[in-house]
């Protein structure tokens, strides 16, 4: 027997209607728990060409559709993933100018990484290595090493 506290696509009109007027098929879905205790259904729809993935709610709780991103570029995908994630991406980057040479946090897209307590002052690193601890210690994703690090003049 079906209610309304169930997490069916049936329970959510706008999105049960959006995917009858697409002719959308079900593919797969994935009940979490037991049926008694049921909080929330992910099904796989094919919509076209196009997977989609639904997560429903129950107790009216809601739903979200999550698509592809529509590219075959690997790096593209992987960073519309990260920053859906909020994740932050970073290469150590070797600077050289008159004072030395030090290391900085870039971040993937390109901006320097800033040093959070110190406002807009962007933190430098002695060694490598030890940029590589302070973005670790945080739980920012590093990119290769071997292919990140590059020289660039200030």
């Amino acid at each position: 027997m079906t209610t309304k506290n169930e997490p069916h696509v049936s329970n959510y009109p706008p999105l049960d209607q959006w995917l009858k007027k697409h002719d959308a098929r079900c593919l797969w879905q994935l009940m979490d728990g037991p049926e008694d205790r049921r909080t929330r259904a992910v099904e796989a729809w094919q919509v076209r060409t196009t997977t989609v993935i639904a997560v429903v709610h129950r107790d009216q709780h809601g739903w979200e559709l999550f698509t592809t991103l529509d590219t075959l570029d690997i790096a593209a995908t992987l960073a519309d993933a990260e920053q859906r994630c909020k994740l932050q991406s970073v290469i150590v980057e070797e600077v050289v100018d008159p004072r030395g040479v030090y290391f900085v946090l870039r971040r993937v897209d390109g901006d320097l990484v800033k040093y959070w307590k110190g406002g807009n002052t962007v933190r430098t690193f002695g060694t490598p290595d030890a940029a590589r601890a302070y973005a670790t210690a945080r739980g920012w994703g590093l990119s290769d090493p071997t292919t990140a690090e590059r020289q660039s003049s200030r």
